[in-house]
């Protein structure tokens, strides 16, 4: 276990040349190999397969199991964007992360007298049902504006059960199921 806070003189950035069994705690954490545990820290940085977890505002990783941060990139990770067309409006949403736990970022736009647009944040978990059945489940942060951008805030909750099936190998068909909580911000 490595532990680190305060300045580079009193271990701010901890490094590990090799395997890491066990974790890092600090500010900035690198595994120049793989690790077996945990990477908590504002910035965690692993060469190699993680079996366990990164928790940070960025995470780096060849591979990981379950990456939790605001920005989390996996090299060889999981990446789907998605399109919808609803009565709510266009929306695209990128999900990325690991074999278990992705992030989803998304933007989306309604048409019509009212016009919406909506930016997404969330975090997801990934479940194999079957050969080609998953089912994810995200919670996501979603505030609208009005008209113009920044104009009028609603901000809410959406947790987002999926059922995905894939057709072929870039084809995948979700079904899903929304459910909501909004409250407005008045200024």
């Amino acid at each position: 276990m490595q532990l680190g806070i305060g300045n580079l003189g009193a271990r701010t950035f901890n490094l590990a040349v090799g395997a890491l069994a066990g974790g890092q705690v600090g500010t900035f954490n690198v595994a120049m190999a793989s690790v077996r545990g945990a990477q908590i820290g504002a910035v965690n940085v692993a060469k190699g397969y993680v079996h366990g977890v990164q928790i940070g505002g960025m995470n780096y990783a060849d591979d990981i199991d379950a990456p939790i941060g605001v920005v989390s990139i996996v090299r060889h990770g999981r990446t789907s964007f998605e399109t919808s067309l609803t009565e709510s409006g266009v929306n695209g949403t990128v999900h990325h992360g690991g074999r278990i736990l992705h992030n989803v970022y998304g933007v989306g736009y309604r048409f019509g007298n009212e016009r919406w647009w909506s930016f997404m944040l969330g975090i997801g978990g990934h479940f194999p049902l079957a050969q080609r059945l998953d089912l994810d489940i995200d919670l996501l942060y979603v505030t609208l504006q009005r008209d113009k951008l920044f104009s009028q805030d609603v901000h809410g909750a959406t947790l987002q059960p999926s059922f995905v099936y894939e057709f072929a190998r870039a084809v995948r068909r979700v079904g899903r199921a929304d459910v909501h909580r909004n409250g407005v911000a008045r200024r």
